[in-house]
């Protein structure tokens, strides 16, 4: 739900397995083409929810990947929107991984799930530190694996 020279925040989901995500930009490469995300669970129905409010006014979803233009035939439909994105943002949990990617709608090179507690101390380190995307890579390299298949299972 923003964007900067490419995502900045933003929502996914894994429509096959009834996972949704709130998606948070951390840091880019030196040509600004690689980029690291944390992405937040939340409960899929709301994502529906989201996704329907938004299209009523926005217009219908193109998926793989949907930007809609943020024009409202009204301030009272933005309100709507923007009401229904602030109680999704209440709603989101804490990251659970930490993604490379070049671009969203293609391949997840790695990823990383912040589960086990070690790792999880170490991305909170990393965090709090607002970390070079250097840091981010090498995080990513010793606690993740290849695409992003654990992010639908």
């Amino acid at each position: 739900m923003d964007w900067y020279d490419g995502l900045k925040a933003g929502l996914a989901a894994c429509a096959a397995a009834k996972r949704a995500y709130a998606i948070e930009f951390r840091s880019w490469d030196d040509e600004e083409t690689r980029r690291i995300y944390t992405l937040s669970p939340f409960a899929f129905a709301d994502f529906e929810r989201v996704v329907a409010v938004l299209s009523g006014s926005l217009g219908p979803p193109r998926w793989p990947m949907w930007l809609p233009v943020w024009r409202f035939h009204s301030r009272l439909a933005q309100e709507t929107a923007e009401r229904a994105l602030a109680t999704l943002a209440e709603k989101a949990q804490e990251p659970t991984f930490v993604i490379l990617t070049e671009h969203l709608s293609n391949e997840i090179i790695l990823s990383a799930s912040l589960r086990e507690p070690v790792v999880g101390e170490r991305f909170a380190r990393l965090a709090a530190t607002n970390a070079p995307f250097e840091a981010w890579e090498v995080f990513l390299h010793e606690y993740g694996s290849a695409g992003g298949t654990a992010l639908c299972e």
